[in-house]
């Protein structure tokens, strides 16, 4: 019984990130079309862009590591999906970094800027102690599990001035809990994969994962839905 709910949620979480990648190749080619040209003279354009492609590469990770499982019957180790994940994280890293830039210029606010860098600073220093008192082994490990605390601390922004977005924009705040979620997941994977723990760890760790991609489809398609009601003349509340 335990065995069928694991391969369902993992089953969903594939499809779900089997999906994202197609709704980031839809998004970007709505929301830009043939202006490829304004990648880096356009800052939204350059953020919107990296921000969907880097989720994109991220989720596709995820569908090539599935893949390389079912094809092999083997569990992949370290290969072509972690290619994927760390480029679509460092990637990631550069739009919201640029975002970073974009809204703190745009509406200041230093004295919150401080306490979230103070903040994020003790959550990455607290994941990193957490991998060194758990011992994890390879690279992969402590990358995953510090990138995605950077990555919350860096896409943090999207909730601290979340009523400062434009409307479009506002859906994005989907892809902070994504990233939340991501780094939850990715705490739980470092401390129960070595240690071969399944049962609830494992299905906590699986509803962790599939709800990251949640967030990330239905950021990616409310986005979609709202640009076509923007673009028909309806209104976009």
């Amino acid at each position: 019984m335990l065995l069928d709910i694991q391969e369902v949620l993992y089953l969903l979480t594939v499809v779900l990130a089997s999906v994202t990648p197609v709704l980031g190749i839809l998004l970007l080619n709505a929301l830009f079309g043939n202006k490829i040209k304004e990648l880096f003279s356009d800052t939204k354009f350059f953020i919107f862009f990296f921000l969907i492609f880097g989720y994109s590469l991220y989720a596709m990770g995820e569908v090539t590591w599935f893949l390389t499982f079912k094809i092999f019957d083997r569990t992949p180790t370290t290969g072509m999906q972690d290619a994927y994940w760390v480029t679509g994280m460092i990637i990631m890293f550069i739009s919201l970094l640029a975002l970073n830039r974009t809204l703190h210029r745009e509406h200041g606010q230093e004295h919150k800027f401080s306490l979230r860098l103070m903040g994020g600073m003790a959550l990455i220093v607290l994941a990193g102690l957490y991998l060194l008192v758990l011992g994890t082994e390879g690279f992969f490990g402590y990358f995953y599990v510090l990138g995605g605390a950077v990555l919350v601390v860096s896409s943090y922004p999207l909730v601290l001035f979340f009523k400062s977005l434009p409307p479009v924009e506002k859906n994005l705040v989907y892809l902070f809990y994504s990233n939340v979620c991501f780094l939850l997941a990715g705490i739980l994977w470092v401390y129960i994969t070595p240690r071969e723990i399944h049962g609830f760890l494992e299905i906590l760790y699986l509803i962790l994962y599939g709800g990251a991609y949640v967030l990330s489809v239905f950021a990616f398609s409310t986005l979609l839905i709202k640009f076509y009601l923007h673009s028909s003349g309806k209104s976009l509340q």
